[in-house]
C-alpha cells in the first residue's frame, strides 16, 4: 500500500514534538495536591523555570508571598511570607511556621467554603486581626506553646502587654502538611527513598563521657522511656582505647539490636523486608535501607525509641517507635531480627510500618503490635 505524503509529514512533525512535549512536562511540579490547587489559583509568573530556593517576590493583593523549591524540582511551599527573619526556622525548627503561611493565604484565596465554616471544620481558632500581621515592624515577639502536647497556640506581643494576634490549633500532622493520609502514606517512601545525609561521613566512636553507666562488659549510654518504661533510647558501647564505641556483636544480642534500630552510626548494612500497613486495610511489600530509614525518620525531627518484645533461640521481636512530638505522630515498625546478621553486619530483617499514627492515639498497648 503506497503512503499518503501528508501522512509521512504529520509522522516527522510528531516525532518532532515529543521532545518539546517532555522538556514542558519536566518542569515543576508539586509536593501536594493542595500546593497544586494553590499555585494553579496565584498562577505566579515565571515560576516553571525557577531552580530549587525559595522567592520571596511574589505578591497577592499586595500581600507578600514566598515560595519554597525543593532540590526535585517541587513545589514544597507556598505562603504568606509572615516570617521575614529565616533565622528563626534554624534556631526552633518547627512545622508552625509553613503551615501559618500557608494556612491564612488559602483563607483569602476564592473557595466554595466559607472561611469561617472552614476555621471551625478545622478547629482552628483565631484571636485579632490577622491583616495586622503585615502592619508588624519587626519587635514583636513571637510565641510558641503546647497545650497538653495535643495543640499549638501561636501568639505575636509587644513586652508584657496583651498578645496583638494568637492562633491555636491542633497538632495534627494532616492540618499541618495539608495533605491527608492517604497522600501522605504515598509520598513516604518516596521521600525515605530519596533522602540524602547531609553528610556521609559517619564517625565511629565517641569521646569518654562520665556520663556513661558501667555494665558487665559494657557502658551504656542512658536515654529516655517512651510510654512505658521497657521502651527507651539508651545506646550501648564497649570501650576501645580512649573512646566509646557502639556494641556491634553477637555475644550482646539485646545491645547490639537496640544500637542497630537507634542509631545511624551503628555497624552493619541491613535491609527491612517492609510490609507497609496502609490506611483502608491495604498492605504494601517493598524493601528500604535500615539505615535510609533510621537517617530519614531522624532528618524529619523524630525522636527514635526502641522495645524487645520477645526472643528465642533464633531471633528478637521489637518495636521502633518515631515520635514526632512538634509534628504530632509517631511512625511505629515492628521488627523480628535474626541473630545470625548480627555477626555478618548485613543481611534481611522483616518490619512491619505503621505511619503516622497521632501521639493522641498511642498508648503502651501498641507495644503489642505483631
Amino acid at each position: 500500500m503506497k503512503q499518503m505524503p501528508g501522512y509521512r509529514i504529520l509522522l516527522v512533525f510528531l516525532v518532532n514534538l515529543l521532545p518539546y512535549a517532555h522538556a514542558q512536562n519536566a518542569g515543576i511540579t508539586c509536593a501536594s495536591n493542595r500546593l497544586k490547587d494553590m499555585a494553579g489559583q496565584l498562577e505566579l509568573p515565571g515560576i516553571n523555570s525557577l531552580p530549587p530556593g525559595v522567592y520571596d517576590s511574589y505578591t497577592y493583593r499586595s500581600k507578600p508571598l514566598t515560595v519554597r523549591i525543593n532540590p526535585w524540582r517541587e513545589i514544597e511551599h507556598i505562603g504568606f511570607r509572615l516570617f521575614k527573619n529565616d533565622s528563626i526556622r534554624l534556631v526552633n525548627p518547627s512545622p508552625v511556621y509553613d503551615f501559618l503561611e500557608r494556612y491564612l493565604l488559602e483563607l483569602q484565596l476564592p473557595a466554595d467554603l466559607d472561611p469561617a465554616i472552614r476555621l471551625f471544620a478545622d478547629n482552628v481558632h483565631i484571636d485579632g486581626n490577622v491583616d495586622d500581621l503585615f502592619s508588624f515592624d519587626g519587635t514583636e515577639t513571637f510565641h510558641e506553646s503546647y497545650l497538653h502536647s495535643k495543640s499549638y497556640r501561636i501568639s505575636w506581643s509587644r513586652e508584657e502587654e496583651k498578645p496583638l494576634l494568637s492562633i491555636t490549633f491542633d497538632m495534627d500532622f494532616q492540618l499541618l502538611s495539608g495533605c491527608n493520609l492517604l497522600e501522605l502514606e504515598n509520598r513516604l517512601l518516596r521521600d525515605i527513598r530519596r533522602y540524602k545525609p547531609h553528610s556521609e561521613k559517619r564517625e565511629a566512636a565517641v569521646s569518654i563521657k562520665n556520663d556513661f553507666q558501667a555494665l558487665t562488659d559494657s557502658y551504656v549510654d542512658r536515654g529516655e522511656a517512651y510510654l512505658i518504661d521497657l521502651i527507651r533510647n539508651d545506646l550501648y558501647y564497649v570501650r576501645e582505647g580512649d573512646a566509646y564505641v557502639l556494641v556491634h556483636d553477637e555475644q550482646k544480642t539485646n545491645q547490639s539490636i537496640a544500637n542497630m534500630m537507634l542509631s545511624p552510626q551503628a555497624s552493619g548494612d541491613f535491609d527491612l523486608n517492609l510490609i507497609f500497613d496502609r490506611y483502608g486495610y491495604k498492605e504494601e511489600k517493598t524493601g528500604i535501607k535500615l539505615k535510609q530509614w533510621i537517617n530519614y525518620c531522624l532528618s524529619e525531627g523524630c525522636t527514635a525509641f526502641f522495645g524487645v518484645k520477645s526472643k528465642d533461640k533464633t531471633s528478637l521481636k521489637g518495636t521502633v517507635f518515631m515520635v514526632n512530638t512538634k509534628k504530632g505522630y509517631n511512625h511505629i515498625l515492628s521488627v523480628e531480627v535474626p541473630f545470625g546478621i548480627i555477626g555478618k553486619q548485613e543481611g534481611s530483617i522483616d518490619a512491619r510500618l505503621y505511619a503516622y499514627i497521632p501521639m493522641h492515639n498511642v498508648s503502651g498497648n501498641y507495644f503489642q503490635l505483631k
